[in-house]
């Protein structure tokens, strides 16, 4: 993404500073200032929203640009950049329509009330990503990681470890690799049964060995739905 200049009477906003990324590269990062060192071997990534808007609509919130990962790999003294979209089936339909298909977080589907009720968010796989148990999975809050191919970046697709993610339940983009076990803990908001007073909010609790098997769940009981971002510990 590049930083787009503002006028002096311009007000910064969630768009204002974005701008497209459509195209996905493959190079060699040839123009470096000193050197790398040579025993360096190693493979960075990030993920991000890498576009705020499809065709001549906006997304109505920078949390739903596409997920776009971007890797750097480091080896024998050179660097290598490659870039690629998560092939979502929100990603795959809008790309291809050249418009604004599925709800967001901030976004509205074209039509109104009727054709946003009770339609849930789509995931766009934009916000972490994560390498563990060998698998390299984009997440975001409000669904299931999507896994891609180390190196190429190919999409693979939705992971729920081997059905252990059942399809109610939402992985959150910040979980945590233990220090000492090399578990990955992870957890997202959820729904434990129904009562009297209807819908029973709880916290999903998933606990992933260094193998990469979804071996622990559990549920905590809550009085109230959840927001549920970032932790630490």
């Amino acid at each position: 993404m590049s930083v787009q200049a503002l006028g002096t009477n311009e007000i910064p906003s969630c768009h204002g500073g974005l701008e497209n990324l459509d195209v996905e590269y493959d190079y060699d990062l040839e123009d470096v200032e000193g050197e790398l060192p040579a025993d360096i071997r190693a493979t960075f990534y990030r993920n991000g929203p890498g576009r705020q808007r499809i065709g001549d609509s906006k997304y109505g919130h920078w949390f739903d640009g596409d997920g776009m990962l971007c890797q750097f790999t480091f080896n024998e003294g050179k660097a290598h950049f490659r870039n690629r979209y998560v092939r979502t089936p929100k990603y795959i339909e809008e790309t291809a329509a050249q418009k604004v298909l599925y709800r967001g977080f901030g976004t509205q589907v074209p039509g109104g009330f009727l054709s946003n009720f009770l339609k849930m968010p789509a995931n766009p796989a934009n916000t972490s990503t994560v390498y563990h148990g060998g698998h390299l999975l984009a997440l975001n809050e409000g669904g299931k990681p999507w896994e891609l191919q180390p190196g190429s970046l190919d999409t693979l697709g939705e992971f729920t470890y081997d059905g252990q993610l059942e399809p109610s339940m939402v992985f959150s983009a910040h979980g945590k690799v233990h220090s000492r076990t090399g578990d990955y803990i992870n957890y997202g908001a959820g729904v434990s049964g129904f009562g009297l007073k209807g819908p029973k909010p709880c916290i999903n609790m998933y606990r992933i060995d260094p193998e990469g098997t979804l071996f622990k769940k559990a549920q905590i009981p809550l009085d109230n739905f959840p927001f549920l971002h970032h932790t630490s510990f």
